[in-house]
């Protein structure tokens, strides 16, 4: 039942004032998944920041993010549902209107209520400023003892930001992300766990680009699964999109985008191997 929920639900979307709609930036509160038009209407370049650049904010966060979360201890699905956070909120705010790094801190500490992962407010604090002040975020944060009035201030200053946060997400605080798809494809592909663990890394490192502001989480671990059988060089079944993955007829041609934005990333990359292999991806 759990697949045919998803076609149905891919089915809704495809009919969706937001995908059939150009000039819709309107938000399906249920989805969160925007049209092309609406990814060309950020509020950041209306605030006259670049594509280039408000991409790069959203990289250069999500780093910072991922170091935090390591030092804080937090599992996967916790980075994870922060980093969607994350892209969400700056899909609604410009990065002129808000301290990225404080939203990056708010993301982890709200997601890790979430995901019963919790992390303390005060470790968020002081590790997510010591973090941000070092290499490479070069920020220049106070960190006050934690017993004194400042300290006291920066909680109060968390705590609103946390309150601007859940009202953008408009409370909608579940997250579906691609690894259960990917864990139920495994059930259906003859597939080692050496193959699972490679699309794995395809999913995290579509966490990097806006593509789950524009894609079903069942197109990302499709596209995860993709990537993962041409870099391993398996053919996987005929038709799998429709049968496995139970995606629609104009399914090829949204997970092959997908593709080509996560390897968008290794296009700079100095591995060449990894260039090689995605060249059909490489624009």
């Amino acid at each position: 039942t759990h697949h045919h929920h998803h076609h149905h639900h891919h089915k809704h979307m495809s009919s969706d004032p937001l995908t059939t709609n150009p000039d819709a930036s309107i938000l399906d509160k249920h989805t969160w998944i925007f049209s092309s038009e609406a990814m060309k209407k950020l509020p950041s370049y209306v605030d006259n920041i670049s594509p280039q650049e408000e991409l790069n904010y959203r990289i250069d966060v999500i780093s910072f993010i991922q170091a935090l979360a390591r030092k804080l201890q937090c599992v996967q699905l916790t980075i994870a549902t922060s980093i969607i956070f994350f892209h969400r909120f700056f899909m609604l705010h410009s990065f002129k209107s808000y301290d990225r790094f404080l939203i990056g801190m708010t993301c982890l500490f709200v997601a890790g209520k979430c995901e019963e992962n919790q992390v303390k407010l005060s470790d968020v604090i002081i590790h997510g400023r010591k973090i941000a002040n070092s290499s490479p975020f070069n920020q220049n944060y106070p960190i006050p003892q934690k017993d004194s009035s400042q300290f006291q201030d920066i909680r109060l200053d968390m705590l609103k930001h946390e309150r601007v946060l859940l009202q953008t997400l408009h409370f909608e605080l579940t997250v579906n992300h691609p690894y259960k798809t990917l864990m139920d494809s495994m059930k259906v592909f003859n597939q080692s766990k050496d193959f699972l663990q490679i699309a794995w890394n395809f999913v995290n490192d579509s966490l990097k680009t806006t593509v789950c502001l524009q894609y079903t989480p069942v197109e990302i671990a499709s596209a995860a699964l993709m990537l993962a059988s041409v870099y391993n060089g398996v053919k996987l079944d005929e038709g799998w999109l429709e049968s496995k993955m139970k995606l629609g007829m104009n399914a090829e041609r949204r997970v092959h985008e997908v593709c080509t934005r996560i390897c968008e990333l290794y296009a700079k990359s100095k591995n060449q191997k990894i260039k090689e292999k995605f060249k059909q991806f490489m624009t």
